[in-house]
């Protein structure tokens, strides 16, 4: 609420950078979460900071309870073809298919269900033609991790099978297409 004397425009700078302040804050959270689990991958689970080892120590549990092994990470693609490059959080092996897995922190409400956003399975596909060449029906898996930044503890894993990689890298290629045409720019 306002406080005594404060007049609107002091009043609405304070609100919006507070939340601002809010968004900063969990972007920072997630930054060094992401950072925990790259070290966790390099160095293992005791190298990891006391301030995300909980968070970290989660994520490795539920990806070994989803059958989901790490070959991977931090990978640095490049498709030329299709004139795109990135960073890959992880490679990934589940049951047997090869893939690509992306950590997302996010916030989350109790109960309700983390969704994707549009552009994450078209992020996934892009990086797994970017890998492997093309997304290959009945082989082709792709996962995103969520880490709740609101509800400690809480982990979903959402994964994509060849026809909804194929339908994202469809996308994507679109996308892209657009993107290069608006900008002038297409990589060599």
């Amino acid at each position: 609420p306002p406080q005594d004397g404060e007049d609107t425009a002091t009043y609405s700078r304070r609100i919006i950078n507070g939340a601002f302040e809010q968004v900063s804050d969990a972007a920072d959270l997630g930054t060094r979460i992401h950072a925990g689990i790259e070290t966790a991958f390099k160095e293992g689970i005791s190298a990891v900071s006391e301030d995300v080892y909980h968070y970290v120590k989660l994520v490795k549990q539920d990806l070994e309870f989803a059958g989901i092994k790490i070959v991977q990470h931090e990978l640095r693609l490049v498709n030329e073809f299709d004139g795109y490059a990135g960073t890959t959080d992880a490679v990934m092996v589940k049951d047997g298919k090869q893939g690509i897995l992306d950590f997302k922190s996010r916030t989350t409400k109790p109960g309700v269900k983390i969704e994707p956003w549009e552009t994450e399975p078209m992020q996934i596909a892009a990086y797994y033609v970017a890998k492997f060449g093309r997304i290959p029906p009945y082989g082709a898996i792709g996962a995103n991790v969520y880490i709740s930044t609101t509800e400690p503890g809480r982990v979903q894993i959402v994964t994509y099978d060849d026809v909804q990689l194929e339908q994202a890298w469809e996308a994507f290629k679109a996308a892209n297409s657009l993107w290069q045409y608006l900008k002038g720019y297409r990589p060599k």
